[in-house]
C-alpha cells in the first residue's frame, strides 16, 4: 500500500512525517481501536499510548516493564501482545508492543514488530512510501 507524507506543524515549522492508519486489537477481548501511527525506522520497538492502552481494555501495569531512553529523558513501558493491521488490509500479527506515556504521536511503529512483519519503502523525495506486509 502506498502512502503520502503526513504534514505536521512542529517548533522548527512544518515538517513532512511517514504516518499510517493502523487498527490494533486486544487479543484477550476483542477490543479494537485505529490509531494514527509514526513510521519509524529508529525506533527499537512499537509503542502505544497509554489511553490507548486503557481503551483497550489492558491492564497495563502487568506488563513487562521496560525502560524507553530518548531526548525527553527515561521513560517505563510496559510491553503487551497486540494485534495490528493496518488500515483496509486483510494482513494482521501479533506483536509485543510497549505502552507508555509519551506526548509525540498516538503510536509508533518501530523495528520489533512492525518492521519484523512489513517492508517499508521510504522516497520522500516523492512525498510518498510504500508498506508490504510480509506473509
Amino acid at each position: 500500500m502506498k502512502f503520502q507524507y503526513d504534514t505536521r506543524l512542529t517548533s522548527l515549522g512544518f515538517e513532512q512525517v511517514p504516518r499510517v492508519p493502523v487498527v490494533f486489537t486486544n487479543p484477550k477481548n476483542g477490543f479494537a481501536i485505529p490509531v494514527f501511527c509514526l513510521v519509524d525506522s529508529g525506533a527499537s520497538d512499537t509503542l502505544l499510548h497509554w489511553e490507548i492502552g486503557k481503551t483497550l481494555g489492558i491492564d497495563i501495569e502487568k506488563g513487562k516493564r521496560h525502560e524507553y531512553a530518548g531526548i525527553g529523558g527515561v521513560v517505563a513501558g510496559y510491553r503487551h501482545p497486540i494485534k495490528i493491521r493496518l488500515a483496509n488490509d486483510t494482513c494482521e500479527f501479533t506483536i509485543e508492543c510497549a505502552i507508555m506515556q509519551f506526548s509525540s504521536f498516538d503510536g509508533l511503529l518501530g523495528q520489533r514488530g512492525f518492521f519484523d512483519n512489513y517492508k517499508v519503502v521510504f522516497e520522500k523525495y516523492k512525498k510518498i512510501f510504500e508498506i508490504t506486509a510480509k506473509k
